[in-house]
């Protein structure tokens, strides 16, 4: 496990976003709140793009991602209107949704796997959240 870095998953999340419209034809629509976390960007971008990767590629059109965060924890939501989990086709290029939950386990976090009303599935990555930048202070 790298060193964790203090950043901001928001602004992260929006350029795997981003990033993933170019190579899909889906709608993918984000919505995010200011969040904060001490994680290796690395390691979220690997998860994020594994969970969008997978969204996309068994969603009929519409994939929505979500940051937000409530006492204490980050959440990162991604839903689909695809066929709902284990209905669609593996990906062979994706790292499983075992890995994903050890890269953001590793940072005290944790992976949901649910339905959503959107038909398909509802990936929820949790991260312990860390204070604004404003707010923080290092430790004497």
């Amino acid at each position: 496990m790298v060193c964790p870095e203090r950043i901001r998953v928001d602004d992260l999340t929006a350029e795997v976003v981003t990033g993933m419209r170019l190579a899909t034809s889906h709608a993918l629509d984000f919505e995010g709140t200011e969040a904060w976390a001490h994680m290796d960007p690395v390691a979220l971008w690997r998860a994020l793009r594994n969970v969008l990767d997978n969204a996309c590629r068994v969603a009929a059109g519409r994939v929505d991602v979500r940051v937000s965060v409530d006492q204490g924890w980050v959440t990162i939501q991604v839903d689909d209107d695809g066929p709902g989990f284990g209905a669609g086709a593996g990906g062979l290029a994706s790292l499983g949704l075992g890995i994903v939950h050890d890269l953001v386990s590793g940072y005290g976090g944790s992976l949901e796997i649910r339905t959503c009303e959107l038909g398909g599935a509802r990936v929820r990555l949790l991260l312990p959240s860390a204070p604004p930048v404003d707010d923080w202070r290092p430790h004497p």
